[in-house]
């Protein structure tokens, strides 16, 4: 396989991966992304290597820039539409307009930006896709006496209906997607705030603390939140 640009991250249950396709003007930004949110981002550099890697491996998002004025500009994104099968296609414009995206949605695109979008658009453009990939495989996520349905938002301990604040359900479906392995305080940062935000990374002890208080009657059939010391927090698993 040829000498892709490629960012190695830590090994985690729940591995991102992205195929980034042509993306020469954003590669840097995408790279940093991938570096800070410890995502796998991939670059091949030729339509042969592309084919390779899609074949495989499983990419839960791919990027791809379209100039709409060269000759061959959605060639790719047509050959890339039957390829991905499920996996969201990203499509960035060097021609952000109207008539561009529309042709890019008819071809399979599920989210269209500028050239020159920020890298928290391109943050939020991917964590949307992800929950996309994820909600084709699987809208329902279990552990124990504990299930999340990530479509509808609800989560339900022992089949009761519990209500928790955005943040403590986002904390809650980190750890349940880890499958019992261990989530850093950092890792949970990343999933809770956007980029522009910098909130204390104590600020995640008190979710835990928050999220436990809802969570006794899961704990005693191995659904408690555990403190690993030094490293985070993980969900025990059921017996």
């Amino acid at each position: 396989m040829g000498n892709h640009k490629k960012i190695s991250t830590s090994s985690l249950e729940f591995q991102v991966k992205i195929l980034a396709i042509n993306m020469a003007s954003r590669l840097s930004a995408l790279l940093r992304l991938g570096e800070r949110k410890r995502w796998e981002v991939i670059a091949p550099r030729c339509e042969f290597e592309t084919n390779e890697l899609l074949q495989l491996s499983e990419f839960q998002v791919v990027f791809i820039y379209i100039d709409g004025n060269a000759p061959d500009g959605f060639a790719s994104l047509i050959s890339l539409k039957y390829a991905t099968a499920h996996r969201p296609i990203i499509a960035i414009l060097k021609n952000d307009c109207s008539q561009e995206r529309a042709r890019a949605w008819e071809l399979g695109a599920m989210i269209c930006l500028a050239e020159n979008a920020t890298v928290s658009e391109l943050e939020m453009a991917a964590v949307a896709a992800v929950r996309q990939f994820a909600l084709a495989r699987n809208n329902l996520i279990h552990a124990g006496p504990i299930e999340m349905d990530i479509t509808t938002g609800s989560l339900r301990i022992l089949g009761e209906l519990v209500k928790l604040p955005r943040k403590q359900f986002l904390l809650v479906e980190r750890l349940l997607l880890a499958q019992g392995k261990i989530v850093t305080r950092d890792q949970l940062l990343n999933h809770l705030y956007d980029f522009d935000e910098f909130p204390n990374v104590k600020i995640i002890d008190v979710f835990i603390c928050k999220t436990r208080a809802k969570f006794q009657r899961a704990a005693k059939m191995g659904g408690a939140i555990v403190t690993c010391w030094g490293e985070g927090y993980r969900l025990a698993q059921p017996q």
